[in-house]
């Protein structure tokens, strides 16, 4: 069962993505401090999923791994096809993106397809959907999570120890930020850190009970991630960094509310804005550079962001209702499965 306003929470995030990319005004920093939250949802969840549904067995990773594949792929490949399609139309389609382009040769279409390895060498690796660097991320901790690492507290105990000890060692090492934020190491510490929070959950929901914790840590989160460049001496440090104990505290603070106290409404809202953040996230760049093609006028900028947001929207839609919706059977019959039934 989904957290409360968790569906919010990730639509929310999404376009804080979008912005980072549309608008640019804001900076880069609310993408990137959106990035890693997802992370941290990510790593909540699937401790939750590996804890509840799938056992530690051969037939519990490959039923795990299969519905992964059924939540990533459908309606990456959907986008996929989408930005392959704009590339044929116009080859300067990506004027807005920078380095997307067609993959060239079948090494780089290979890579495109199967998202693994993407995350390798960013500003010269071809990718028609430019997000999905981070896909590849997630899905090699969603595999390490299966294998082993989330698969108990005493586990993931020790891998926060170790992240943690990792990212001491970067920030005081002067690594420069893509190396601390779009690499496969770093970004252990944000699963790990969801993975603990599932773990101890119970604990901390002791403490957290009252709504206000929610409007509290959603306040801080929103403020940190508009002015971090006021607040911090560095954004992409310790604004970052600050963003990341945020969101856990906003995560907790979700977790610990009471679900059944919102109205039957809400959470109807809850679970559709949910079902929309990943096809928000995936297919607002190429959305976007559709409006360029017809009107060269439409630069980065807040009024790039409010005219496109709307179609961004509505494609996601799309994307959801033609993907995720055909398969949701079969997730439930892989679910299924797993439990033995």
């Amino acid at each position: 069962m989904m957290e409360a306003m968790l569906g919010t929470f990730r639509y929310v995030l999404a376009h804080m993505v979008v912005v980072a990319h549309l608008a640019y005004t804001v900076g880069m920093w609310s993408g990137v401090y959106a990035v890693f939250s997802f992370f941290v949802i990510s790593g909540y969840l699937m401790a939750m999923v590996l804890d509840t549904t799938y056992p530690w067995s051969a037939r519990g990773i490959l039923r795990f791994a299969a519905n992964r594949a059924l939540r990533i792929y459908p309606p990456y490949l959907l986008v996929l096809t989408l930005g392959l399609a704009m590339a044929l139309w116009d080859p300067q389609w990506a004027r807005l993106l920078g380095n997307v382009r067609l993959p060239d040769g079948p090494v780089e279409w290979l890579r495109n397809i199967g998202i693994f390895t993407l995350h390798l060498e960013p500003t010269r690796t071809a990718r028609l959907v430019p997000p999905s660097w981070s896909l590849d991320l997630e899905l090699c901790w969603y595999l390490a999570m299966a294998l082993g690492l989330g698969r108990s507290r005493r586990i993931v105990t020790v891998w926060l120890l170790i992240s943690l000890a990792w990212t001491v060692h970067l920030v005081f090492s002067g690594v420069l930020f893509p190396l601390r934020y779009a690499q496969l190491a770093p970004a252990s510490l944000p699963y790990a850190a969801g993975a603990a929070l599932y773990y101890y959950r119970e604990p901390i929901r002791l403490y957290l009970r009252h709504s206000a914790h929610i409007a509290v840590a959603g306040t801080l989160y929103v403020v940190n991630a508009v002015i971090p460049n006021r607040i911090w001496p560095s954004e992409f440090l310790e604004g970052f960094y600050v963003s990341l104990a945020l969101t856990l505290y906003l995560l907790a603070s979700l977790i610990s509310f009471d679900r059944s106290r919102t109205p039957r409404w809400f959470q109807r809202v809850d679970a559709r804005l949910g079902d929309l953040s990943y096809p928000v996230f995936l297919c607002h760049l190429p959305v976007a550079p559709m409006l360029a093609m017809l009107d060269l006028s439409y630069a980065k900028g807040w009024r790039l962001f409010w005219i496109a947001l709307p179609l961004i929207n509505g494609i996601a839609w799309l994307v959801h209702w033609l993907s995720e919706r055909p398969v949701v059977r079969l997730r439930d019959k892989v679910r299924g499965f797993a439990h033995g039934d």
